[in-house]
């Protein structure tokens, strides 16, 4: 820094080639050295609400008729699978938020089916609990 620029750049005077400075160049080791694999959809928690929504609707279908577990059929598809449902959609936003996320075809159809399932488990049982209400 000289006394008359205050950001180090030398006069006009006093311009020669050895009093440049050296450009910074940045190589493309320096900008692979930071990258991180891609995030993919978590597929683990999409899978567990899947089988607890099947699990709820053979239960509602076949035991459906004895109230207590046309309840459990319902509070299985109904709370636990829709938290499971919530906590995959939770991981997906923070994985989403990354800078590199791949996004799969089957991660798309996981959260549809699971949806589906879901719905069909808490519909069925619902109706179940709905005829045994009837009944009273």
């Amino acid at each position: 820094m000289s006394a008359d620029d205050p950001f180090g750049f030398s006069s006009v005077e006093n311009s020669g080639a050895t009093d440049r400075p050296t450009p910074t160049v940045f190589t493309t080791t320096d900008v692979d050295a930071g990258v991180t694999t891609a995030t993919r959809t978590p597929i683990a928690l999409l899978v567990a609400a899947i089988v607890v929504g099947g699990i709820a609707i053979v239960t509602a279908i076949a035991l459906g008729a004895q109230p207590t577990m046309a309840i459990v059929a319902w509070c299985l598809a109904g709370p636990v699978g829709i938290g499971l449902y919530a906590a995959f959609r939770v991981r997906d936003t923070a994985a989403r938020a990354q800078p590199f996320y791949a996004a799969t075809t089957r991660g798309v159809v996981a959260g549809w089916t699971a949806l589906i399932v879901l719905a069909a488990g808490v519909l069925i049982a619902a109706l179940r609990i709905a005829q045994w209400i009837g009944h009273l």
